[in-house]
């Protein structure tokens, strides 16, 4: 059994660091893995690995506060979920995660909630905040209080609010899925409005719907949660003559800019998309970031060619002038046509987008994400092959751990009051294992200028000791969040 801390930590220093490339090793290179296409866990599953904490000599540049605990440790399905952390303009904040202490069944697995006032934490939570058995939660504020949506094994999701920041009962309902599919799952949950009263949410299918396996619902209420003017509503340009189907964990709400509302799709699978509402969901519009060669692929029947394409990873922000920016992974792929996926998560990377550059259409789709080509166009703003010793070569174990992504990956995005833009992103690191397994850990980068005016980014390579959960959340930004794993729910509060 395996005992997870929930963590949230603030940097006190900046710390800037050359990033040279090392030269990768053939054998990382060549490193390939097959694995099951699964659709994604919701129910009890929970990973078996015995992992001895790596403690880290160099880079400790963290004040942690303990928030709450899980030994339930598989917070997301291998995407980068966001919305498990808010931070008010008066420095509450407010974190949610998926809590279960009780093996193998975890009949109690829930919500787990804290908040800080401001000035320290409350408690940790003993027990979930629902009264049934839930997981997968995402948070937002509403009217004056707050919101939580979690899924429910078999009724749809459970939609928890409270009158109040931080304290009162829960009031609880449920938000079934339509009558062939009740059984909605791993949402995500944002609100607008000038005192955040209208509440969208995203959630999956569970089963085929519609066509599609499988799809992706949105639902919305004007009055807090109260009713759902909309509810199962597939857009045209995401249905079943677009797309086979869809992936748990593999979607992103952007915190919304006003009324303008904005989430990413991205998986291995399908077209990497984002579908923008101007007037908080009544209408929306799709932009193709990138194409994906193998239209309506379906991995039980096709097999594919090796091709480079999103690992499922990935992030979007507006900035201060209501722009899009978007950061995802990147590694080479190839499905078997037998319901498996091979891929090698040394050929991988960070790639960037935004509204004002072109997308990644109309050529070699094959090949366009290829790393090396990012790099050249200027595209590729973060990489796992960093020379921390300087000796030119990468020197790291050959156990990386299987989470189904690339080396580098789980980007997250954000812009500060002067619209500074500040990545963050999972990657393995020289010197970071417990001489058995390569470990990733969280350190800060360095300040780069974007090729666009007005806009600074600071990369900051997160490097974890298992798995990013979510990412980060920045005192002065709208919040995101944070990660799991030996570490696991950690944020980084505060830079200064």
């Amino acid at each position: 059994m395996k005992r997870t801390l929930l963590l949230l930590f603030s940097f006190v220093a900046a710390w800037g660091f050359a990033q040279e490339k090392a030269t990768v090793p053939a054998a990382v290179k060549n490193f390939m893995v097959t694995d099951a296409c699964n659709k994604g866990i919701k129910e009890s599953q929970n990973p078996s690995q015995t992992v001895i904490p790596y403690q880290a000599t160099r880079y400790e540049l963290a004040t942690e506060s303990q928030v709450g605990m899980t030994v339930y440790d598989l917070q997301s399905n291998s995407g980068s979920p966001s919305g498990r952390t808010y931070l008010y303009p008066d420095g509450f904040l407010a974190t949610v995660w998926t809590r279960g202490m009780t093996p193998a069944s975890y009949s109690e697995r829930g919500t787990g909630y804290n908040y800080f006032d401001g000035t320290q934490w409350g408690p940790e939570p003993t027990a979930r905040i629902e009264t049934q058995r839930t997981g997968w939660p995402g948070y937002a504020p509403c009217g004056n209080g707050e919101i939580v949506a979690a899924h429910h094994n078999t009724a749809g999701l459970v939609v928890s609010k409270r009158a109040a920041r931080g304290t009162g009962a829960w009031i609880q309902s449920i938000l079934a899925g339509p009558a062939a599919a009740v059984d909605i799952s791993w949402p995500r949950i944002v609100s607008t409005g000038a005192n955040h009263d209208t509440i969208h949410i995203l959630a999956s299918t569970y089963s085929a719907y519609e066509g599609q396996d499988l799809a992706l619902l949105y639902y919305r209420s004007n009055d807090q949660g109260a009713t759902w003017d909309i509810q199962h509503y597939i857009d045209p340009a995401m249905n079943s003559t677009a797309y086979y189907g869809f992936s748990g964990d593999s979607y992103v709400f952007a915190e919304p800019f006003g009324n303008n509302l904005a989430f990413l799709v991205a998986d291995s699978k399908n077209d990497l998309f984002i579908m923008k509402s101007a007037d908080a969901g009544d209408t929306w519009t799709k932009t193709v970031v990138w194409e994906h060669p193998y239209p309506m692929l379906n991995v039980a029947t096709t097999a594919t060619d090796t091709l480079y394409a999103p690992d499922g990873a990935a992030h979007m922000s507006f900035d201060k002038q209501g722009k899009l920016h978007v950061v995802f992974g990147v590694y080479r792929v190839l499905f078997n046509g037998d319901n498996t996926y091979s891929y090698w998560p040394g050929l991988s990377g960070i790639a960037y987008w935004n509204e004002d550059q072109p997308t990644f259409t109309g050529g070699d789709q094959m090949n366009i994400l290829d790393p090396d080509l990012l790099d050249v166009n200027g595209s590729l703003i973060g990489y796992y092959n960093i020379d921390w010793d300087g000796n030119g070569s990468l020197d790291i174990l050959d156990d990386y751990g299987n989470y189904g992504l690339a080396f580098g990956t789980m980007p997250q995005i954000a812009f500060d009051d002067n619209n500074n833009a500040i990545l963050i992103y999972s990657s393995i690191i020289e010197g970071f294992d417990n001489g058995v397994q390569q470990y990733r850990h969280i350190l800060p980068g360095l300040p780069v200028i974007m090729p666009k005016p007005g806009v600074k980014l600071l990369i900051l390579p997160m490097i974890l000791f298992t798995f990013l959960m979510n990412a980060f959340s920045l005192l002065s930004l709208k919040p995101e969040m944070v990660k799991t794993g030996i570490l696991p729910i950690s944020m980084i509060m505060n830079l200064v």
